[in-house]
């Protein structure tokens, strides 16, 4: 089956599904040209979840992606049907589609310890959404502070390596966590 994806509130590709004996087949195509780095997400269709599928690489005069989940990652994922709704993130704010937006549900449950041991900073943002940016290094290969909530984030490269920056949204209060370590 065919499906759209959808970039920033506009229609940016087709998504080509097949369901068969040994899972799920994902064939991208978006005739974008971009030097972001892009993920394609499905939205899952019985829970309020958002599942990456990979990053979209240059293929032809646009971007493409051929990934395959197999029957126990699908089974791990709680899919029972196949997902229909598909969109790309380039990971800063305002990717995701408006209507799956939860105000009252950050991603902090997860990242508890990094608070506790001091390993993410608070870099405050000015916008109508957006509060700010949690941060921390990011090495690649190793553990991450941010690990539970890191395919939300942007690596970005610094004098010293690379960070990684979680968007964080106004309606989600200031992690009083992060703020307590400044």
């Amino acid at each position: 089956m065919q499906f759209s994806i959808e970039y920033r509130g506009r229609e940016a590709g087709t998504v080509q599904v097949e369901e068969g004996a040994r899972g799920l087949t994902f064939a991208a195509a978006c005739p974008l040209q971009t030097e972001q780095v892009l993920r394609l997400y499905c939205v899952h269709p019985e829970k309020p979840d958002c599942l990456r599928i990979g990053v979209l690489e240059p293929e032809g005069t646009g971007l493409g992606l051929h990934r395959a989940w197999g029957v126990d990652q699908t089974r791990r994922l709680g899919l029972r049907q196949m997902p229909t709704r598909y969109f790309l993130s380039d990971g800063a704010p305002g990717c995701e589609p408006e209507d799956l937006h939860t105000p009252d549900a950050p991603p902090a449950d997860g990242l508890q310890p990094a608070f506790a041991h001091g390993a993410v900073r608070w870099e405050p943002a000015e916008g109508p959404e957006l509060a700010g940016y949690l941060t921390a290094p990011f090495v690649p290969g190793q553990a991450n502070a941010l690990a539970a909530a890191l395919t939300g984030c942007t690596i970005c490269p610094t004098e010293t390596g690379y960070t990684a920056r979680l968007p964080w949204k106004k309606s989600w209060g200031i992690p009083k966590e992060t703020l307590a370590k400044e």
